[in-house]
């Protein structure tokens, strides 16, 4: 039977932050800003130097008394993804008695499964946002394409013994190949061709 504590804290580092500390803490399910004090950041510097969790019993009489400072905060389990601190969890005073030795092998699991799922979050809304981007460039291509061939000629001349015919096909999905026909008179036309050098937007 593992030991509950009597109060949970939870903060995560924000990705958008220049900080490279956890700055957003989570309590009841509920994400808000919070703000780490002097005296949780010299317990992160400990955990980002040690890797390892800190537990009241064993700490220091200097941390001891930081931990006391933090509403007598008795365990903080550190989660790392790739080697950065994450975040990091801070348990309470337990509600019966110390935690033990199966509590203790449980936060180091704790600690590498909370980072691990981090780390695939981040990849995750790396892609989403990598897969967003390109699908708006995708838009905005088909947009300029379309936009393109309506430049050009929808009907070809009809001259007394004069056969036309134009194909527009581009390398990409835009180029910067054009036609035109340019009428001077009933019997005069002009007809306008380019190829601009290169392919693709640089081209357009």
């Amino acid at each position: 039977m593992y030991t509950k504590a009597t109060w949970v804290e939870f903060f995560i580092r924000d990705e958008l932050s220049s900080s490279k500390k956890p700055e957003y803490i989570i309590i009841n399910g509920i994400k808000k800003k919070g703000h780490l004090t002097d005296i949780d950041n010299i317990l992160i510097n400990v955990m980002e130097k040690t890797g390892a969790q800190i537990i009241y019993e064993d700490a220091s009489n200097n941390i001891k008394n930081i931990l006391n400072k933090m509403q007598n905060c008795r365990v903080c389990i550190p989660c790392f993804s790739v080697n950065s601190l994450v975040a990091v969890i801070l348990l309470g005073k337990p509600q019966r008695q110390e935690y033990q030795h199966e509590d203790r092998a449980l936060f180091d699991v704790l600690g590498a499964q909370v980072g691990a799922i981090l780390n695939r979050v981040r990849v995750y809304d790396y892609m989403k946002d990598e897969y967003d981007k390109k699908k708006q460039i995708e838009k905005e291509l088909t947009m300029a394409r379309d936009i393109q061939r309506k430049l050009l000629p929808e009907y070809l001349p009809n001259i007394t013994n004069y056969k036309f015919k134009a194909a527009f096909v581009p390398a990409k999905e835009i180029s910067g190949d054009y036609y035109q026909f340019i009428p001077f008179s009933e019997d005069e036309i002009g007809i306008l061709i380019s190829d601009i050098s290169g392919k693709g937007v640089v081209a357009s």
